[in-house]
């Protein structure tokens, strides 16, 4: 659990560190981001339910 937050607060960091390089670009960046990783913490919990 501990990781996982970590793991969201690197990624915002990340969103606003690319905010303050890329200006409105960075929008993008970011929802691709958190769609991506909610995909894959989706993807992860499906397959540890299915265990």
């Amino acid at each position: 659990m501990r990781r996982r937050l970590m793991i969201f607060l690197f990624l915002l960091l990340s969103c606003f560190l690319s905010l303050l390089l890329l200006g409105p670009q960075a929008t993008f960046v970011c929802t691709s981001w958190c769609l991506t990783l909610r995909g894959i913490f989706h993807h992860a919990r499906i397959t540890l339910l299915s265990y």
